[in-house]
């Protein structure tokens, strides 16, 4: 096409904004073709899953190539959770810069540059639409894929990144353009232009509250500044560029609709699980137990949000549902919400309290359907581990050669005390084997749990209680053992390995199992639930 700049300033911008049009179905057919990649991945995964031992000729030749992959993929690497996420992560960086330099109108370096602004206006809110769209819990991305909205959480915030760069750039250009044409100060005064500006701010006080360190020390503020902060980017997104006719004002209409969508649905499961339903406080040795009069419909490993307003009128807190046929939560004694929370149940033991509950929320592969199940958890993180394991032998769907071994690591046997209920049940189980490792012994040398019973005054236990439960001193070898669960499987055995629990923890058990993965014979699978957010 012949140089745009010698027509009319009006159909200079239509043409325009015909190419960056196009450059927003680009963008949409690449999220619409990258969401249906995993779903095909989703798909051969569990056709290999339940199928492979009745059709092993017909699944054979997807063996090789997905777990050499899974091989490479899963392993932890620097500044990433896996090669996996990384991988997700350039390939959308990439995406996004390729969109932002191609499909340009032609128009010379000295009208390009406000082009180009307005290209980088248009990433902006591509990349706003995405990072919405993954925010939402229940999200259709999660749907699809299987993955559940906290494996996402990458995505979504590579995307909040991608998004506040790219308004910088936009704003930057622009500037820049308007001050070298002379045109600065009457446009930039401009009551769209201010709107422009607060949204810009609103944005990055969301994105450096999100920053890690500052998310996980300062919690409760990273959700209230994410909250308001949407709030004041979307409205004033709006209102920048409020024309109808124009399309961009209709992908703002899009994000916000998502948004209170998926918040009123939220509210309405909030207010039917709240309704009638009171949580009861029990202190344990540096832990708390909530106990809830109302089942909820939840699945094992799931997790909810839980505003007590008697410890924190205005605060939810995500939690792993640690008992799915009783609805209970255990909560270490950390800081903020759960110290308050911890002082509260001591004050006031065997409490009844008013409780909203947002949730359930979670996407937990289906533990029934392997053959070996081997569950490694830190500390509190044996939340997630023993209502699955519990969830097995309770459904009484049990296969008479599979086999759960759990790995349970505490620093003090006092510990134990937060999970009585499920170590006596697990004692009677005998498809459970657990070991216990302490990695601080002899800290307390005669008092080692204390036991509440009915409400009643705490009594001392012996450790002794559980004579049946292997304890051992120090760290597993993880290695070692699942080593030796793959080796003892059968060839179209089906394994998976599960770990909840610190982000070391964790990337040993990463790394192990993706070193482990054998290219013929039993199958193996990772699950790692992490905690923190």
């Amino acid at each position: 096409m012949a140089d745009i700049s010698k027509l009319p300033q009006l159909e200079q911008y239509n043409i325009i904004a015909k190419y960056d049009i196009n450059t927003a179905k680009h963008f949409a057919a690449f999220l619409g073709s990258y969401i249906f990649l995993f779903v095909i991945f989703r798909f051969a995964y569990l056709l290999v899953h339940y199928y492979g031992k009745r059709f092993q000729s017909f699944t054979q030749f997807l063996t090789f190539p997905t777990r050499l992959a899974r091989r490479v993929l899963l392993r932890k690497i620097p500044k990433f959770v896996s090669g996996g996420h990384a991988l997700t992560i350039l390939v959308y960086i990439l995406v996004n810069i390729v969109l932002t330099f191609t499909y340009k109108p032609p128009l010379p370096f000295i009208n390009h540059r406000n082009s180009f602004a307005k290209r980088l206006g248009w990433m902006t809110l591509l990349n706003m639409t995405t990072t919405v769209v993954l925010s939402i819990k229940n999200n259709p991305v999660a749907i699809l894929t299987g993955y559940s909205h906290e494996r996402l959480n990458v995505l979504h915030r590579a995307s909040g990144w991608c998004t506040l760069i790219f308004w910088m750039l936009h704003w930057t250009i622009y500037t820049g353009s308007l001050f070298t044409q002379g045109q600065a100060y009457p446009t930039l005064l401009q009551i769209e232009q201010i709107h422009g500006y607060i949204a810009g701010g609103g944005l990055f006080v969301m994105c450096m509250f999100a920053i890690q360190p500052i998310r996980q020390r300062f919690y409760e503020l990273f959700v209230k500044t994410h909250m308001i902060g949407f709030l004041l980017v979307i409205i004033n997104v709006g209102l920048h560029k409020p024309d109808l006719v124009r399309k961009a004002v209709w992908i703002v209409v899009f994000i916000g609709a998502s948004f209170f969508l998926s918040r009123l649905v939220r509210f309405l499961v909030l207010v039917y699980n709240s309704w009638g339903n009171r949580a009861i406080l029990m202190p344990l040795n540096g832990a708390t137990k909530v106990v809830f009069k109302k089942t909820l419909r939840a699945k094992p490993g799931d997790h909810i949000f839980i505003t007590i307003p008697k410890v924190r009128t205005f605060e939810a807190h995500p939690f792993t549902i640690s008992d799915t046929t009783y609805t209970q939560l255990r909560i270490r004694n950390r800081d903020g919400f759960t110290a308050a929370l911890h002082e509260y149940a001591q004050q006031h033991p065997g409490k009844e309290v008013s409780v909203l509950i947002d949730g359930p929320f979670g996407n937990t592969p289906d533990f029934h359907s392997y053959d070996k199940v081997l569950l490694v958890a830190g500390g509190v993180g044996a939340t997630f581990s023993f209502a699955i394991a519990l969830d097995i032998v309770r459904r009484k769907q049990w296969n008479d050669n599979q086999i759960i071994e759990l790995a349970w690591i505490i620093q003090s046997e006092e510990h134990m005390e937060w999970f009585k209920d499920e170590l006596e049940e697990i004692q009677a189980s005998p498809h459970i084997n657990l070991t216990v490792f302490v990695t601080r012994p002899g800290r307390h040398e005669a008092i080692l749990e204390k036991v509440f019973d009915n409400g009643d005054a705490p009594r001392h236990m012996s450790y002794n209680h559980f004579p049946t439960i292997r304890k051992e001193e120090g760290r597993p070898d993880i290695k070692a053992t699942v080593d030796d669960l793959i080796s003892t499987a059968n060839k179209t055995d089906r394994i998976i390995v599960s770990c909840c629990g610190p982000k070391m923890l964790m990337q040993e058990v990463r790394n192990t199992v993706a070193k482990s993965i054998p290219i013929s014979g039993p199958s193996v699978t990772l699950q790692n639930e992490q905690f923190g957010w």
